[in-house]
């Protein structure tokens, strides 16, 4: 997310007023499990994940005080990958095409959280529509060990039904954090219809996002050495991960369109805090919708342009979101770095009180992704909006302000899904 970095120093006041996975940042980057964090109104497991604990709680009525109970039952289970220790990467072949490095013994588990969690209690005189206990943490039909080989690579998919991209390989120094740009041409020759995405990233990732780029003059195949230069608020952001194996899967009747041999960037932002070389890179599986008819989704994504957290203080900053009109949304989550402490998505009703809590998350790394996947999605009447904010807790001497570093920065977005697609309005950006 390098980009973004960019775009702050040299256009500060346009990205406030016109402002990216994903995006949460769900795996250390030595690949070992990501901690869990409290459970919540709607099951809190990140994707790949789909045991919450067992158990479960029922939804009060909305209004005052209605509270969703904490999940009961035992703490979810971790999904570990395929694949022992010390698996090797075969390097791209001619052309760079990567494969995927396999997950190390139980190195990319992403653990979900236990039982317990904090109650979700709506404003004053509760809010209409869905809400998120009409929300899933995970698509439960998902199999996360499908499409994964004996290797612990990503399985491609037929040739009817999709194609795989994977970025070249390159060598990850202990201690180094780095932004990367790769520029590829899908090799689809018409119109691609996708009912899902599946990545699978190596040991050392913190995130990448995948960006449509219809007036990208780079050559197919061209890996920058920063961070792709693209605004993610402007509906160029398709798909992000911040996990080592997850998908995006659109409902039923519902696909995100491509052009004929679609232009795309892949932003990757890798760290390495361990102490041996990692070897770094994004496999990318592009599915075909099933059926012919359906309706186009597109994304709606905040950036928070006023973070400034003084040295060991704290900050909470948020904003609104006017969602396109009509829209049906079916997939939620924030997005900080390790100084957040709390974030949260929330219905603001049109008199301008908050109404039902539908993302909450107090692990940044571990962040709600929370689906709503059949009729009625989740709605909004007319004049409510939806609030992003972010709480921060600076353990440093020095200010830490907005920017990319996962080690320096700060961000605080919300990362959102809907359809039918419309140009999204923009979000504000303010201190609270």
């Amino acid at each position: 997310m390098t980009q973004l970095n960019r775009l702050i120093d040299r256009t500060t006041l346009s990205l406030a007023a016109a402002a990216v996975a994903l995006a949460g940042c769900g795996s250390n980057s030595d690949g070992s499990p990501a901690a869990g964090g409290t459970g919540g109104a709607a099951t809190t497991n990140p994707p790949g994940v789909t045991s919450p604990g067992a158990g479960g709680s029922t939804v009060g009525p909305a209004g005052a005080g209605a509270t969703v109970g904490a999940p009961g039952g035992t703490t979810g289970v971790t999904v570990p990958p395929p694949g022992s220790a010390g698996s090797t990467v075969v390097p791209p072949g001619s052309g760079g095409a990567g494969v995927v490095t396999p997950p190390g013994s139980g190195g990319s588990a992403v653990t979900p959280p236990g039982a317990g969690g904090a109650p979700v209690t709506p404003g004053a005189g509760g809010s209409t529509g869905t809400g998120p206990a009409n929300g899933t943490a995970d698509d439960p039909n998902w199999d996360s060990m499908k499409n994964i080989d004996a290797q612990g690579l990503l399985i491609k998919p037929a040739a009817d039904q999709g194609f795989q991209v994977a970025t070249p390989v390159f060598q990850l120094d202990p201690g180094q954090e780095v932004f990367k740009c790769y520029h590829v041409t899908f090799p689809n020759s018409g119109e691609f219809d996708v009912g899902d995405w599946e990545s699978v990233m190596a040991k050392g990732s913190h995130h990448f996002i995948l960006y449509k780029t219809d007036n990208d003059f780079s050559a197919s195949g061209t890996l920058d050495s920063f961070g792709c230069v693209n605004a993610p608020t402007g509906g160029a952001w398709i798909y992000s991960s911040a996990v080592p194996h997850t998908h995006l899967s659109m409902p039923a009747g519902v696909a995100m369109p491509l052009a004929s041999a679609q232009k795309v960037q892949f932003d990757m932002h890798y760290i390495n805090t361990g102490s041996d070389p990692l070897q770094a890179h994004v496999t990318l599986n592009v599915n075909k919708v099933t059926g012919t008819q359906f309706e186009r989704a597109q994304s709606q994504v905040s950036f928070n342009t006023s973070i400034n957290i003084p040295p060991n203080g704290m900050q909470t900053v948020g904003g609104d979101c006017t969602p396109a009109a009509g829209g049906k949304y079916f997939m939620m989550l924030t997005h900080t770095h390790r100084r957040g402490i709390d974030a949260s998505i929330t219905r603001k009703l049109a008199n301008g009180q908050m109404g039902e809590v539908l993302v909450h998350t107090t692990n940044w790394d571990s962040p709600q992704n929370i689906l709503w996947e059949n009729p009625p999605y989740l709605t909004f009447q007319a004049g409510e909006k939806f609030h992003y904010q972010c709480q921060y807790k600076n353990d440093r001497s020095t200010n830490t302000t907005v920017g990319t570093s996962a080690a320096n920065n700060e961000m605080c977005m919300a990362i959102t899904y809907f359809f039918p697609a419309a140009s999204p309005p923009a979000c504000t950006s303010d201190v609270e």
